[in-house]
């Protein structure tokens, strides 16, 4: 039993709030279409589906996390770093708040980088001790679109390719 399992009857309580707001922010700048098919990596509950307005998929290493999800979105438990999909698969992949608990944090960016077609948003806790790790690798790997930085968060908006 992970952490998160632990937690997952109550962290929409907690945390749902902050992280609405944070992926309400990052939609802005993402441009999802009803047409495109959206990762969502470290889904947690998944509360993200009923705000993105494509088809969405759900990716989570915590089963009690995935289980408080009551709605019909498309979930899966796993890792990051070895996702079971196929390469460019998703048009958009986001991963808010979730990248510094990556086992391996560079695996599971570039697994994210494997699976996604383009556009990208990756939110980072400030008080992270992997932030300047997780910066470091998106810069390496990504078109920064834009960085955003909020109270508890910076956001990076990335990009595979110059058409965001």
């Amino acid at each position: 039993m992970t952490y998160y399992d632990t937690i997952a009857s109550g962290y929409d309580t907690l945390y749902k709030e902050e992280q609405l707001a944070k992926l309400k922010l990052t939609l802005k700048y993402l441009h999802i279409r009803n047409i495109d098919l959206v990762l969502d990596v470290g889904c947690g509950t998944a509360f993200a589906a009923k705000e993105i307005p494509a088809k969405y998929i759900g990716i989570d290493p915590s089963f009690g996390m995935l289980e408080q999800n009551n709605g019909k979105d498309i979930l899966v438990q796993g890792q990051a770093e070895n996702m079971p999909f196929k390469t460019r698969q998703f048009n958009v992949v986001i991963a808010l708040t979730s990248v510094h608990n990556f086992a391996d944090i560079e695996k599971g960016i570039n697994e994210m980088l494997r699976v996604g077609k383009g556009r990208f948003a990756i939110s980072v806790l400030k008080k992270s001790a992997h932030l300047e790790k997780i910066e470091s690798i998106l810069h390496r790997n990504f078109r920064m679109v834009r960085m955003i930085e909020e109270d508890k968060d910076f956001v990076f908006i990335c990009s595979t390719y110059n058409l965001l």
